[in-house]
């Protein structure tokens, strides 16, 4: 094999220390040559990952980490050489180029959202997979460079970024083809340090079977109770990535296709044959820009379900109160904690208690968390886990043997321990009580609510409905504490779960 020659001092040092080691050249521009014959060559694999870390250091970026050098001809390092006499690449294309190559790592990687972070002259690229945040160490190196990245997304989504203020992007990545994906791109100013960068991607017709989100079965039937109630509010809440959006699409993709679906959000995520999708944009000063017109058109379209993609204000209350008064079903989403959190919450954005409290206002709610399964392969056990103390209180707790833990760094079939998440929820069908849920309400004793819902209705909370998977070793109790809160001490055995399964 040929190689191109390099003129970075600090490479042909260390090639010429390792000759008689030597598996990989670097080009001036960046590229790696790897000897495909060595494939499987632990000695292979220890060069190339220290010439990977040079590399890092000579061009200020490098190459993905998880991939298998020693399968793959050549790696494009995107970035010309500092300093390098033969730096004669385009500088838009390289930024592009990288820009692919993280963005298609975040699809790999099945991460739901990615994060650059500049802090003066330094950068931070981290990826949030199934609700952790993991940092690529070997990522941007440089402000300089994290910069062009930044520029380049939002020249994806033809726009310009703006780094004084807050600006949007959006961008799809394999339009047109079954594995699309829709990026949208959040930029923030940090005052005297730099920016901070969040994409969500999601697939735009990627739709989660309802029955597969993680509810229990009678919390499923709940759901489908209220669905089909002939109007009033149906609310999902849970706080920011709780998977809210995606039981919505869920639960609305259920529903008979006689039914005159329309969804407004800001914007649509998930688009479905039988739905109508309105996109809202909100203005710089937060209020939604035509809301009212669109509010109008929509009365003349005559609905059987409105999708209000979330309430986040009083103009969004206003739109969903106005709906539901006019005896349409109203499915949405909003920030609050716990089933018993939402009418208070609805309350303070401007929906009345003595609303709240009528069955044919408000069908019903559900609060729901998303947290991480378990790898089945790399798991560890409670004598394992280097948290005695920890384990022996879990294992008394759940009266459970069995339970495991997350492997820090995971194995070959995992990401860092975890493959996949499921939902923990909670569910309020108010629609089945004979009127005492709704006089409660009416009267804002919301903690009586939550005492009564769970004795009369016998309504699972979350930390139970955890448990369930606890003690089956699907679910970690410590990360499960960690999004849902601290377990109290109770019973979470014998016939309370069978009550509950």
């Amino acid at each position: 094999m040929d190689f191109e020659a390099t003129n970075s001092p600090a490479i042909i040092a260390y090639l010429e220390n390792k000759k008689e080691l030597l598996k990989a050249v670097v080009s001036s521009k960046g590229v790696i040559y790897y000897d495909k014959t060595t494939s499987g060559d632990v000695v292979a694999k220890q060069v190339l990952a220290e010439l990977r870390k040079l590399v890092k250091l000579e061009f200020g970026v490098c190459a993905e980490d998880g991939l298998n050098p020693l399968q793959i001809e050549q790696l494009i390092i995107t970035e010309a050489s500092i300093g390098s006499a033969n730096a004669n690449s385009d500088k838009q294309t390289d930024s592009e180029r990288i820009t692919d190559h993280i963005i298609n790592k975040a699809i790999e990687m099945r991460a739901s959202d990615l994060f650059i972070d500049t802090r003066q002259g330094k950068a931070r690229l981290s990826f949030k997979v199934f609700g952790r945040t993991f940092e690529d160490v070997d990522g941007i190196a440089n402000k300089e460079l994290a910069e062009k990245i930044i520029r380049s997304m939002w020249m994806k989504g033809d726009s310009n970024w703006d780094p004084s203020g807050p600006c949007d992007c959006s961008f799809s990545v394999g339009e047109g083809t079954k594995n699309m994906v829709r990026v949208r791109g959040n930029s923030i100013k940090e005052e005297g340090r730099g920016n901070a960068i969040a994409a969500r991607l999601r697939n735009p017709f990627e739709v989660l079977p309802l029955d597969e989100a993680g509810y229990l079965p009678a919390q499923l039937e709940d759901i489908r109770i209220m669905a089909e109630a002939s109007g009033g509010l149906i609310v999902f809440a849970g706080p920011t990535d709780s998977g809210k959006s995606t039981s919505l699409t869920s639960l609305v993709s259920l529903l008979p296709d006689d039914l005159r679906k329309i969804e407004i959000a800001d914007p649509p995520e998930v688009f479905l044959d039988h739905c109508t999708h309105v996109t809202i944009e909100r203005n710089v000063e937060g209020s939604y820009l035509g809301l009212d017109k669109i509010l109008g058109a929509i009365v003349r379209q005559n609905p059987d379900v409105l999708v209000l993609g979330e309430i986040r204000d009083r103009m969004s209350a206003a739109a969903a109160m106005g709906m539901a008064q006019q005896g349409k079903r109203v499915f949405t989403s909003l920030h609050a904690n716990g089933c018993a959190g939402v009418p208070p919450r609805l309350i303070d954005l401007g929906i009345g208690a003595n609303l709240l409290g009528f069955k044919e206002f408000f069908a019903g709610c559900v609060s729901q968390n998303l947290v991480a399964k378990l790898c089945p392969h790399c798991s560890m056990t409670a004598e394992e886990y280097q948290d005695k103390d920890s384990a022996r209180r879990y294992q008394k707790l759940f009266d459970s043997h069995a339970i495991r833990f997350t492997r820090p760094g995971g194995c070959s079939k995992c990401i860092k321990g975890v493959k996949g998440q499921t939902l923990v929820a909670q569910v309020y069908p108010l629609v089945k009580d004979s009127g005492r849920a709704y006089e409660l309400i009416r009267k804002a004793l919301f903690s009586d609510l939550a005492v009564y819902m769970a004795k009369e209705h016998g309504v699972t909370d979350k930390h139970c409905s955890a448990a369930l998977r606890i003690v089956d070793g699907q679910l970690d109790p410590v990360e499960v504490a960690k999004r849902i809160g601290f377990f109290p001490d109770r019973t979470y055995s014998g016939k309370r779960l069978e009550s509950v399964a």
